[in-house]
This record gives C-alpha cells, structure tokens and sequence, in this order.
C-alpha cells in the first residue's frame, strides 16, 4: 500500500501537466473539436487543454442547489469521523484527530497550490453567460477539484486509522462506508453542477486519497493499536 503513495502522486502530476498555462482573462472562451479549451481571443490559440474522451461531455450550466448539496456532502464526510468519540480513550481521541486534521491541512494546501499552477477554466465559463462576483474570482480554479481533494483524503485517512484505533468496533465498517459514499457523492455532483471537469474530480481524488493515506499510514506509526 505505501507503494502506492508516490504511484498516486505520480499520476496526479501526469494529469496536470498537459493542462498547465498561464493565466488569461477570463474571455473569449469557446469548444473547439470536442476539446474544451480556453482561446486567446487574439490569437484564437487553444490551450489549457481537457481530455476530450473524459471531459467533452460535461455539463456547462451551473447548478448552486447540487454546488450546495456537494458541500454538504463534504461537511458531513469530513465531520462524521467524530462518532468515533463516543468510544475513543482521551489518549487515542488527541493523536488520532491530530494525524487526521493534519492530512486535510496539507490536502488544503495542495489543492490550493495546484489551482495557482494550473489555472484551468471551470465548466461554467464556458456557458456564455456573464461572469462576475464570485464565479469570476474563481473561474481559473477548476483544476484540481477541492471538494473531492478534501473528501477522498478524509476518507481514505479515516479508513486506514479507524482499522487501527478501532479494529473491532462495530460503528467502524458503517461510518468509513457512510464517509466513502459522501465523498463519491460530492465528487458526482462537482460535475453534475457545473463546477469541475471529470478529469478535475479525478485529479481531486488521486491527491487527495495519496494524502490520505500518507496521513493514515503516519498515524500507524506514531499511534497504539486499539483493541
């Protein structure tokens, strides 16, 4: 499993490269060969290239009522981890929380960073519609995908930690799956509203699950196995 890290990491870079540029004005977009692109209007240069096979297919128009219920679905992925509380020592309740907050800071950060890297346009940029307020401060931060980054760390944290701290508990098996399904979940709807690509959800999921399990296999390490 820890071969798989670098694996994961190694897979997100190869999805960001082909999509790094530098930033433009958030004008001028269009759909050109089933590829999603930003054009410089000057020169009508495609670049910040999707993958067609996976991206063409995306839906453009936003929808704030399933962007809401995606983050729902984060808040309560990312929180549901504290039902553990109720059967946790004060010992194992610290440091477990530590690892775990600790891996969504650095999932934080790495999202974040990717996002100044690759200023990709979101899915709804490319509608037509007029961009203002907050749509066009974030319309160069669709790739990676931060709900899912956050998400699928969560997950994947929660999964390796509570088969250590609590390997015979009975709530274990149902909160990683109810955290596992609200993950996929959110990710689903970051397409299904607008958005993120699927290639951006991907991205988010790669990162965010190797974080994960960096964070999970660190609390192995450092924390007391449960009985």
């Amino acid at each position: 499993m820890k071969r798989l890290i670098p694996l994961m990491l190694g897979a997100s870079l190869a999805l960001a490269l082909p999509l790094s540029a530098q930033d433009i004005a958030p004008s001028g977009f269009q759909v050109q060969d089933l590829r999603i692109a930003a054009v410089r209007p000057e020169t009508s240069e495609p670049f910040l290239p999707g993958l067609a096979f996976l991206d063409g297919a995306a839906p453009t128009s936003y929808d704030a009522g399933l962007d809401r219920v995606s983050g729902m679905l984060l808040g309560a992925a990312v929180l549901l981890p504290l039902s553990f509380a109720f059967e946790a020592r004060r010992e194992n309740l610290i440091g477990a929380g530590l690892v775990y907050s600790g891996g969504l800071a650095l999932a934080f950060v790495a999202k974040e960073v990717l996002k100044d890297l690759v200023p990709r346009a979101r899915p709804y940029a490319l509608s037509g519609g007029p961009l203002e307020g907050e749509f066009l401060a974030e319309a160069f931060e669709s790739f990676p995908s931060g709900h899912t980054t956050l998400a699928f760390c969560a997950a994947t944290s929660l999964s390796i930690l509570a088969g250590q701290l609590y390997p015979d508990s009975r709530m274990r098996p149902w909160i990683v799956a109810g955290v596992w399904g609200m993950a996929f979940g959110s990710a689903v709807l970051r397409v299904a509203s607008g958005s993120h690509f699927p290639s951006d959800v991907l991205a988010g999921a790669v990162v965010g699950a190797a974080i994960g399990a960096a964070s999970g296999f660190a609390g192995r390490l450092l924390l007391p196995r449960g009985n």
